[in-house]
């Protein structure tokens, strides 16, 4: 356990501590922290809890099997990331949010998706263009070539290159609806919606795979 003596926090954000994004700091925090935290301790097994009143403190308990304990069924990945019968999906993250990366990187290292991460539209098209991926998810706003000029870059490729079929989806955290007619004019196959779990983007990509995206602006 870890304790402190500070203000202490609030029901209402108590509930939500482990949220990827939450954060009640504003834009000095990325809002990954403690949710970064809670799905490594989730991947091997464990709990976190945390107790806190408004002008008592803090406590935060970790609770962690032994590693003797267990068994070689007990040591397999998470129950809901499982395998597929055909080979990994290759998925490629384009997000210039390195909090966001290192967090699918930690969650998809032993799952049956294949992940590639990199940080910005100048690294992610020459990507595009060395290796095949099935599916690429491009942040919507980033410096250079939002994610809306990429995935029309991205499509371009395929169509001249002749190479197998990628679906291109659209990350981002804007309120407003996106149009669909101008979606597809890019060649954005979907829209995922942040914040998004690990688990939930996982079940994303399997279905993109598997059959045609249902745009979402």
């Amino acid at each position: 356990s870890i304790s402190d003596t500070g203000i202490g926090i609030v029901e209402e954000n108590l509930q939500r501590l482990f949220e990827p994004f939450f954060t009640t700091k504003g834009l000095q925090s990325s809002g990954l922290g403690l949710s970064s935290s809670y799905g490594i301790i989730k991947k091997h097994h464990g709990e976190m809890t945390v107790n806190s009143k408004p002008g008592k403190g803090t406590t935060f308990t970790i609770i962690l099997p032994r590693a003797d304990a267990l068994s070689r069924t007990e040591a397999r990945p998470l129950p809901e990331r499982l395998d597929l019968p055909a080979d990994k999906i290759k998925f490629l993250v384009i997000d210039d949010e390195q909090n966001i990366l290192k967090m699918m990187e930690l969650y998809f290292e032993d799952s049956a998706i294949d992940l590639k991460t990199v940080n910005s539209a100048q690294q992610g098209l020459p990507a595009i263009h060395r290796d095949r991926y099935d599916v690429v998810l491009c942040d919507f706003s980033m410096d250079g070539m939002n994610g809306l000029q990429l995935c029309k870059a991205a499509k371009e490729h395929i169509r001249e290159t002749g190479a197998s079929q990628m679906k291109c989806l659209l990350y981002t955290g804007l309120s407003q609806k996106l149009e669909q007619d101008e979606l597809k004019r890019y060649g954005v196959d979907g829209v995922v919606r942040k914040p998004v779990s690990c688990a939930e983007l996982q079940r994303i990509v399997q279905e993109a795979v598997a059959e045609p995206c249902r745009l979402e602006g």
